[in-house]
C-alpha cells in the first residue's frame, strides 16, 4: 500500500534504496525504513544491530505495519556533505547520518548501526535531557519562591525593627519631655515662692510712693502760698504727722536667687547605652542543663523570678509561696501568703505583686504590709484569665470571660483588653475583622521589647491551642498552630506557658509533647527542643531571670537550663 501511495503520487519507478540501480523492488525493512531488491535484503539481513530487522514483502507491508504506528522517514535523509546521496548509516563515534560515501571517505572504520538505532538513543538522550531540565525548572522555582519569601521575612523584619527603634526614639524623646518639665515646674515654683513677698513689698512701697507724692505737693503749696498762718498751723501738724519711710529688708525674703541649672554631661556612649544597639543574633539557639531544684509545693502551676528568689502557686493549694534559690540547689522558704485561685502574678515596678484570681478585679500583695487588697485594675462584668502581663512600657494586659467554669465552645466573650496605670481600658481585643470572635479561651499572654503582644489561646479542656501575636489596631498579625514534625493530630500543639526573650523570640511550653517551642518574632519557629533531654517530662509553666537562664516547673520541682544565642 505505501507503495501503491507513492506510485500514485508520480508515477515515479523508484530504485534500490540501497545499490540505488536495482527498480525490481520487493522487500521493504519496517525498522529502517528502507525499500530494497533481493540482493540488498541479503546484504542488509547481515548487518549488525542491537535490534532485529523486519524486512518484509512489499504485498503483506499493510498488515505488517499496522501495529507500529507512527513511522519516521529514516529513508530520505539527504547528505549535509556530499550533493544528491540520501544517508543510509548512523555512526556511534561521530555520532551522525552518513551516506555510502562518507563511509567510503571517513567513516570506514568507525562502529556503524541504523539510522533508527541511532534515531532511538538519541531520543532517549533527549527525553533525559528533558526530564532533567524539567527537574531543574522546578529546583529553579522552588529557589526563586525560597528567595523571595527571605526577602519577604527580611522586610517584614526590617520593618519591626526600625518602628523599634522609632518607638525608642518616642521614649527617649518622652523621658526628655518631662525631665525638662519637671525642672521648669520646680524653677517656676521656686520663682512662685521669691515673687509672692516682692509683691506685697512692692504694692505696699508704691502705695507709700503715692502718699508722699501729694504730702510733697501739699507742703510745697503751704510754702508757695506765703500765707504766714498757714505755714505756721501746718508745720506744727505735718511735724507730728510725719511717717518714717525705710529701705526694703531683702534678708527677710526666703530665697535670695533663683537656683543654676548644670546640664548633665551627654555624649554619644551615653546616648547609646541608654536608647539601644543593633546586635546579631545567632540564628538557633543552645540549650544545656544547669540544676534542679527540688520543693515541697503542690504541682506548680505558675511562678514569678525576682531578685534571686520565686514565687510559686498552685490554683488548689490556698496559698502562694516566695523562695530562695540557694547556689546548693537547695531552696530557702522566705514568704508563705494566703492567697485563693491565683492563676498568674506578676511584679509591679513599685514592687506590689499583682494576682490574677479569676474574679473580675486584680487583687495585690503589699509586701509592706502583708495584706491583699482589690486593685483599680478591673474585667468587670468579665472575670480575669491566666492571660496577664505587665508589660515594660508599663500597661496592664489581661485576659477577660465570662464567669463561672471555662465552657468549650464558649458561652460568653472572650477578650483581652489593655490598660493604663490608671486602670483605663486603652484597647479591647474580642473581634477580628470579619466580625468573628479571636479567642476561644485567652490563656495566657507575653509582651516583647517591641510592646508586641503574645497570646495563648486554648481550645478545649485538654489545652489544646495556638499561639495569636496581636497587632496594634485590635486585630491578629500572625497564628502559630504548632510544628510538623512534632504537632499532628496524634500529638495536638498543647502551649500551657511562654516567655519573651531580650532578643524578641518567644519560648513555649508545649507540655503535652514535652517540647519547647522557640519563634521569631513573626510567629515563625527557628527551633525546638525535646525537653526530656534534660529529664523534663511534662513541662508546666516556665519563667527567665535577668540573665536570661529559663527556669521550667515540672510538678514540684524547678529545672534551671542556660541557654545563649537566642
Amino acid at each position: 500500500m505505501a507503495l501503491s501511495k507513492t506510485l500514485q503520487k508520480g508515477q515515479t519507478v523508484l530504485a534500490c534504496q540501497m545499490c540505488e540501480e536495482e527498480s525490481k523492488i520487493k522487500w521493504k525493512c519496517l525498522l529502517c525504513n528502507f525499500l530494497m531488491c533481493d540482493k540488498c535484503r541479503k546484504i542488509h539481513q547481515k548487518v549488525k544491530s542491537s535490534e532485529e530487522h523486519k524486512i518484509v514483502d512489499l504485498k503483506s507491508i499493510a498488515s505488517e505495519e499496522k501495529p507500529l504506528g507512527h513511522i519516521h522517514d529514516f529513508y530520505n535523509i539527504k547528505c549535509d556533505k556530499h550533493s544528491g546521496k540520501i544517508c543510509c548509516l548512523f555512526c556511534k563515534e561521530c555520532e551522525e547520518v552518513v551516506c555510502p560515501l562518507c563511509i567510503t571517505n571517513a567513516h570506514n572504520t568507525h562502529n556503524m548501526t541504523e539510522i533508527s538505532a541511532g534515531f532511538k538513543v538519541a531520543m532517549e538522550v533527549l527525553r533525559d535531557l528533558h526530564a532533567c531540565t524539567n527537574q531543574d525548572l522546578t529546583l529553579l522555582t522552588t529557589n526563586m519562591d525560597t528567595i523571595q519569601k527571605i526577602k519577604t521575612e527580611n522586610l517584614s523584619s526590617y520593618s519591626e525593627k526600625k518602628q523599634a527603634i522609632l518607638n525608642q526614639e518616642k521614649v527617649l524623646k518622652d523621658t526628655i519631655h518631662e525631665q525638662s518639665e519637671n525642672l521648669l515646674s520646680q524653677l517656676d515654683d521656686r520663682v512662685n515662692n521669691m515673687n509672692k513677698p516682692l509683691q506685697a513689698d512692692g504694692k505696699k512701697t508704691k502705695e507709700d510712693f503715692e502718699a508722699t507724692a501729694l504730702r510733697s505737693k501739699f507742703l510745697k503749696d503751704v510754702i508757695d502760698s506765703n500765707n504766714v498762718l498757714k505755714i505756721l498751723k501746718t508745720a506744727g501738724k505735718e511735724r507730728t504727722e510725719k511717717v518714717e519711710i525705710k529701705s526694703v529688708d531683702t534678708t527677710k525674703y526666703r530665697y535670695k536667687s533663683l537656683p543654676n541649672f548644670f546640664p548633665g554631661c551627654i555624649k554619644q556612649q551615653t546616648i547609646a547605652s541608654m536608647y539601644g544597639s543593633l546586635k546579631e543574633i545567632p540564628c538557633k539557639p543552645k540549650f544545656s542543663f544547669s540544676k534542679k531544684i527540688k520543693t515541697t509545693f503542690p504541682p506548680i502551676q505558675c511562678m514569678l523570678y525576682t531578685n534571686g528568689s520565686m514565687w510559686i502557686g498552685n490554683y488548689s493549694s490556698k496559698k502562694i509561696e516566695q523562695i530562695s534559690l540557694l547556689q546548693d540547689e537547695s531552696i530557702q522558704k522566705k514568704r508563705s501568703v494566703n492567697a485563693s485561685n491565683v492563676v498568674r502574678m506578676q511584679l509591679s515596678n513599685s514592687g506590689d505583686l499583682f494576682l490574677s484570681c479569676h474574679v473580675s478585679t486584680l487583687y495585690m500583695f503589699q509586701p509592706s504590709t502583708g495584706k491583699i487588697v482589690p486593685s483599680k485594675y478591673t474585667a468587670a462584668p468579665l472575670i480575669t484569665t491566666g492571660a496577664f502581663e505587665i508589660s515594660k512600657n508599663n500597661k496592664i494586659i489581661v485576659g477577660a470571660r465570662e464567669g463561672g467554669p471555662a465552657q468549650f465552645p464558649p458561652n460568653g466573650p472572650r477578650k483581652v483588653i489593655m490598660m493604663n496605670m490608671e486602670g483605663e481600658h486603652e484597647m479591647t481585643y474580642y473581634l477580628d475583622n470579619e466580625s468573628k470572635p479571636i479567642f476561644t479561651g485567652p490563656y495566657r499572654v507575653t509582651t516583647d521589647n517591641n510592646f508586641d503582644i503574645y497570646v495563648i489561646d486554648i481550645f478545649n479542656n485538654d489545652k489544646e491551642g495556638r499561639v495569636i501575636k496581636l497587632n496594634q489596631s485590635g486585630g491578629v498579625s500572625d497564628v502559630y498552630m504548632g510544628h510538623p514534625e512534632i504537632n499532628d493530630s496524634g500529638h495536638p500543639f498543647s502551649p500551657l506557658d511562654f516567655k519573651s526573650t531580650s532578643s524578641n523570640n518567644v519560648i513555649i511550653t508545649d507540655s503535652q509533647n514535652d517540647v519547647l517551642h522557640i519563634l521569631d518574632n513573626n510567629v515563625q519557629c527557628i527551633h525546638f527542643v525535646r525537653t526530656k533531654e534534660f529529664g523534663i517530662s511534662y513541662p508546666l509553666c516556665i519563667e527567665i531571670d535577668n540573665n536570661e537562664s529559663i527556669f521550667i516547673a515540672c510538678k514540684s520541682e524547678i529545672y534551671k537550663l542556660n541557654f545563649s544565642e537566642v
